[in-house]
């Protein structure tokens, strides 16, 4: 059975015609440079993976370059764009496009000559632009701390052989609090951070980093004028989070649709007063005030990875891993 360059479309992986025998043989593969990919405008690079343990390589053609390239791609006809106009409303408009694939694997792992199989599968790219500005922001308990959040980002979680794990999401969180005061600043309390999922079914697997819940360990003041009257001295402090969260999958029937994670996330710190010597903010002066912890809470929509998966060893994935700028600014952070 052959691959024919010829009856796929230019941003096809088939980037020669060839034989699935050489295809799929890693000393093929391991001869290959990014100049043999030049009869096709859209993949970049070969990328020779290590073995597994089961004598297995993982071996990966890769696309890293404009979107606009992507958006430009034809199907195998030459005539028809990949991309589709599928939905418009007054919120949004939606394109779709189809990706074609092909596992291939021993009818038997253990009978290198038993012969091949051949499983076909189809992913569905969904790409929608939002009509409307969209809102990013942070509720305080207090009227004298103002919270604004820099960014909130969701990306995959991989186990040890760099496959994604469909049932965790890795949560990435920065944010500033800015306290109306120049004598006053806040220190986190450790282990406060809360998760409250809109799907009680989702939770916190593990927090890999938060800030450290002493005084000593919160982030230093950096004190500017307040953006109203020019007048008065705040005190501004950026606190990070990073995340896995266990991601119930046991309902998803639908492999176009993401599982939801969305929910609300709580954290609690305590407000500290403190002197001026010559001056100058002074911390070692700090005392906390006898008021309720200061909470700061965040509805973030967390969408995880779609998963296509035909039996038990077949698995196609699509993860978006960086998403680049025309100033090369990363826009996976809402920051374009």
């Amino acid at each position: 059975r052959e691959l024919r360059m010829d009856q796929t479309s230019e941003c096809s992986s088939v980037y020669e015609s060839a034989t699935w025998t050489d295809y799929f043989n890693d000393t093929y593969f391991a001869d290959k440079d990014a100049a043999g990919l030049g009869s096709k405008k859209l993949f970049t690079e070969f990328k020779r993976g290590p073995l597994d343990g089961n004598g297995f390589r993982d071996n990966k053609i890769v696309f890293s370059g404009d979107m606009g390239l992507f958006f430009s791609c034809k199907d195998s006809t030459n005539e028809d764009f990949i991309w589709r106009m599928t939905d418009i409303t007054d919120d949004e408009i939606e394109y779709r496009a189809k990706l074609y694939t092909t596992n291939v694997r021993p009818k038997d792992p253990l009978v290198s000559t038993g012969g091949i199989s051949f499983v076909q599968s189809h992913i569905e790219l969904i790409w929608r632009l939002s009509r409307s500005a969209l809102t990013k922001f942070l509720i305080s308990s207090t009227a004298l701390i103002r919270p604004i959040l820099e960014f909130a980002r969701v990306s995959a979680v991989y186990d040890a052989l760099d496959r994604a794990v469909p049932t965790q999401s890795r949560l990435h969180i920065r944010f500033r609090t800015v306290v109306d005061s120049d004598t006053q600043m806040l220190s986190f309390n450790s282990d406060s951070l809360i998760y409250v999922p809109e799907n009680t079914n989702h939770g916190i697997n593990e927090v890999r980093y938060q800030p450290d819940g002493t005084l000593d360990g919160a982030p230093d003041c950096q004190f500017r004028l307040d953006e109203g009257t020019q007048t008065q001295f705040q005190c501004q402090q950026t606190w990070e989070f990073r995340l896995v969260l266990d991601v119930d999958t046991s309902g998803q029937v639908d492999n176009r649709i993401p599982v939801d994670a969305s929910g609300t996330f709580e954290f609690y710190f305590t407000t500290y007063g403190c002197e001026l010597t010559n001056n100058v903010f002074d911390k070692s002066t700090c005392t906390p005030l006898e008021t309720d912890p200061a909470k700061i809470s965040a509805l973030i929509t967390i969408q995880t990875t779609v998963f296509i998966q035909d039996l038990e060893d077949d698995q196609v994935t699509i993860i978006l891993e960086s998403l680049t700028g025309a100033e090369n600014e990363d826009l996976s952070y809402g920051t374009g």
